[in-house]
């Protein structure tokens, strides 16, 4: 007699995408892991990359004041 495996369905951990501003690397990691250097160059220029990203930078540029 075979039984038959019960597989529980398993999360995905999202991923967050990076670019190192000093050498443009691009990476991902795990989104409970926290970048805070480039695991290629080492510095400390880190932004991540992505939609939250795009929001980021068109909210702030809504919130500026541009000379007409």
């Amino acid at each position: 007699m075979q039984t038959e495996k019960t597989k529980t369905p398993q999360k995905k951990e999202e991923y967050l995408e990076y670019l190192c501003r000093n050498c443009r690397y691009q990476f991902k990691r795990k989104k409970s892991i926290s970048v805070v250097c480039c695991p290629y160059c080492g510095k400390k220029t880190i932004e991540e990359r992505g939609f939250n990203s795009a929001q980021k930078l068109l909210d702030e540029s809504s919130e500026r004041m541009f000379p007409s």
